[in-house]
């Protein structure tokens, strides 16, 4: 009898994990200004810093600016989103031409979409006959 490999949890870091970093570097060269502009330095009773991009920001500045390139971070994320009226026109351009999947040059969420609703009935079912809504592949973005 075969033994089964035990399942591995995997874990793949994000793609928005060096925009993040970026982002949060940025801040820190400009953090005077910026947090000046927020009130953090008056809210805060600190003085306002003077611009220096080298020196090292304080843990409450670092907190501030980690939350402002977190926000950045999200609103970045969400205006990449495909519209789903986008999204529909997309898979239906992929369903009249199955092979344009294959060419791996779709957007993700069009990836995404087709590969949560892909299951294979039998063997030697084709992603083509799934994508173009073969009887029983129930396909939902068809009318």
């Amino acid at each position: 009898m075969p033994t089964l490999p035990k399942p591995q949890l995997s874990q793949s870091e994000s793609p928005w994990g060096a925009t993040y970093d970026q982002m949060y570097l940025e801040l820190c060269k400009d953090r005077a200004p910026i947090l000046t502009a927020l009130g953090f330095y008056a809210e805060h009773d600190l003085p306002p810093q003077e611009i220096n991009s080298n020196a090292v920001p304080t843990k409450d500045e670092e907190e501030e600016l980690r939350q402002i390139a977190s926000a950045l971070t999200l609103a970045a994320a969400a205006s990449v989103a495909m519209p789903p009226a986008r999204l529909v026109a997309t898979l239906n351009k992929v369903s009249n031409n199955p092979s344009l999947f294959f060419a791996r040059e779709l957007p993700a969420p069009v990836e995404w979409a087709i590969a949560c609703d892909y299951q294979r009935r039998a063997p030697g079912d084709a992603l083509g006959r799934c994508i173009g809504g073969g009887a029983g592949c129930g396909i939902s973005w068809r009318s």
